[in-house]
């Protein structure tokens, strides 16, 4: 099984050197203070920034995270759509999953069953940014219509009464890797705009983001 973090926090410490500077710079100290220095305080961990939401039938929906988000475990995990003061967190990797719920409460869509993007979204487009700096801009959505990257190794056949197995190579719904991980940075806002191609499905349409990545925490 393929590992969806792909060595994020190796990439978050070959990139901080270049990214903590300035402002950031005592965020970095404290991760890799100097040699003979004080013992570090923070270290980097594998982490995914994710929201939840109801969005309903539109063509087009940029609410999966808001100003005025708050923490609500399978809804969202970031407060005020920004990470907290001293957390620096490096994008590797994306997925986007879909749901119908059975309705339009918090109840309902933490009990929908995420899965695969249907193909209003499909051919669509996807654009992330923070404080106006693209992570991916109009992308298409097509990279994430994949069942996880399940890769089949047998036929179904029902006459013959044999089964389709399958080879897992990574093991979550709707996930892309970017070529080009990105930086986002403490208490700056994160914005998606999803474009779709047509209106989704219902009023209990559901959508879910995943960031993943890697950040740093307090030991």
């Amino acid at each position: 099984m393929k590992n969806v973090f792909f060595n994020a926090a190796l990439e978050f410490d070959a990139r901080a050197a270049l990214a903590m500077t300035g402002q950031y710079s005592s965020i970095y100290q404290s991760i890799y203070p100097p040699l003979g220095g004080p013992a570090p305080t923070q270290q980097v961990v594998d982490a995914i920034i994710y929201s939840a939401k109801v969005a309903g039938q539109v063509s087009s929906y940029s609410d999966l995270f808001k100003s005025d988000d708050s923490i609500s475990v399978g809804k969202c995990n970031i407060d005020r759509a920004m990470l907290p003061a001293n957390t620096m967190f490096l994008v590797t990797g994306i997925a986007i999953q879909y749901a119908e719920a059975a309705g339009t409460t918090d109840a309902n869509l933490k009990a929908a069953n995420f899965g695969m993007i249907p193909v209003a979204m499909r051919y669509g487009e996807i654009t992330i940014s923070t404080d106006g700096r693209p992570i991916v801009d109009k992308l298409s959505m097509e990279v994430f219509h994949n069942y996880g990257g399940s890769v089949a190794t047998g036929d179904t056949n029902a006459a013959a009464g044999t089964a389709v197995t399958y080879t897992m190579e990574q093991n979550t719904v709707g996930f892309f890797q970017l070529a080009n991980p990105k930086w986002i940075y403490p208490q700056v806002p994160i914005s998606v705009d999803l474009r779709f191609a047509a209106a989704l499905g219902s009023a209990n349409s559901c959508v879910k983001i995943l960031l993943f990545g890697a950040k740093n925490v307090s030991l």
